[in-house]
């Protein structure tokens, strides 16, 4: 009975073991340490490489209203996205997500990039005209295909 008397009165003036979170400060987040996902809309291209390489299909990426969206419940923190990103859109913070009580996905909208301009085609005066008599026919049809334009 004498020593758990001496252990009640130990623990109780003794240091604490855990932090008493409201009251004392939140603990620093370490350097290396994995949090959340943070994304720059003004980097992003809406590939959609990071949704397929999600393996908890956390993210949709919606390229016709330039919608980005992580469901922040399914997310398990692996760093695929992060990456897979060509742009470098998508990083890691160290900090922690808070607690939520309700279902949070975040949501960016994002510009979605323009198409870039159809090219001209090469003037047909550039190209060399095939001649009948040194040539083959097959050689002759290979060189009009190349200079008529794509459709």
């Amino acid at each position: 009975m004498a020593s758990m008397l001496e252990l009640v009165t130990r623990n109780f003036f003794g240091k604490k073991k855990v932090r008493l979170y409201p009251i004392e400060k939140e603990r620093d987040a370490y350097e290396r340490s994995r949090g959340r996902i943070v994304l720059n809309p003004s980097a992003c291209i809406l590939c959609s490489i990071c949704a397929k390489k999600c393996p908890a299909d956390a993210i949709t990426v919606d390229r016709k209203d330039g919608k980005w969206e992580l469901n922040a419940f399914r997310c398990i923190i692996c760093g695929e996205c992060v990456t897979a990103c060509p742009k470098k859109a998508i990083t890691m913070s160290n900090e922690r997500r808070h607690s939520a009580s309700s279902h949070i996905i975040e949501t960016h909208k994002v510009e979605p990039p323009k198409p870039a301009a159809p090219k001209a085609p090469a003037p047909a005066a550039a190209a060399p005209k095939p001649q009948a008599a040194e040539g083959s026919k097959a050689e002759a049809s290979a060189t009009i295909e190349a200079v008529k334009p794509e459709a």
